[in-house]
């Protein structure tokens, strides 16, 4: 006779799967956070760059991000 096991159904195998459930919902939160945050920070990009007031140095130095990036927004936002 053989014998069978369901392993869906071990006690250690469910906490391992809640473990994991969990684990991924903190890593979903973090990243859309993350996101969040770099959404906000290109629309401040754009948003300064639309009101011609400061130059793309000005704008990197104040938002932490390079000047070719800051360039390339604008060039974006020029085709756009």
């Amino acid at each position: 006779m053989a014998l069978t096991y369901d392993i869906e159904k071990d006690a250690f195998y469910l906490k391992g799967v809640k473990k994991g459930k969990e684990e991924g919902v903190k890593e979903g939160i973090k990243k859309g956070r993350e996101e969040g945050k770099q959404e906000e920070k290109t629309a401040l990009i754009l948003g300064l760059l639309k009101s011609g007031k400061m130059t793309l140095q000005e704008i990197a130095s104040l938002t932490k991000v390079t000047v070719a990036e800051i360039q390339k927004m604008a060039d974006q936002k020029k085709h756009r």
